[in-house]
């Protein structure tokens, strides 16, 4: 997808190579790391430019998360979790909850970086507008 790299940190390896696939399939550029040093060398030695991230929910995870929009303030972010619960505290935030498909991942890396309006998001608009 126009070069697009995306960033997956996840302590899970099933997890990483299953997104991999799906987002390289789907015409992106992927990095994945296990661990939030690992992506932040990445990031300080590649001179590649992270267009979205993708981690989960944990402190290794969000701590890597405030570190990376310091050096990459324009970089979209995407957090993942297995708690449903956590979805109604960070309401504005991006959150998949696993296990999902890669497929849904996609979805949405390409709605933020693209801003690509869902139907169910126009519908709504349109019947307000009314």
């Amino acid at each position: 997808m126009d070069n697009k790299l995306v960033l997956i940190l996840d302590s899970d390896e099933h997890f990483q190579r299953s997104m991999r696939q799906g987002l390289r399939k789907a015409g992106y550029s992927v990095k994945s790391c296990s661990a939030a040093e690992e992506a932040l060398k990445f990031i300080r030695f590649s001179g590649s430019g992270v267009d979205i991230f993708v981690t989960e929910m944990t402190t290794d995870g969000l701590l890597f998360a405030s570190k990376l929009k310091k050096k990459v303030p324009d970089a979209k972010s995407i957090l993942t979790t297995g708690f449903p619960q956590l979805r109604e505290y960070f309401l504005n935030s991006n959150i998949l909850v696993k296990p999902f498909p890669a497929s849904e991942l996609v979805a949405v890396i390409t709605r933020e970086l693209f801003q690509v309006v869902r139907p169910n998001s126009v519908a709504r608009s349109i019947s307000k507008a009314r």
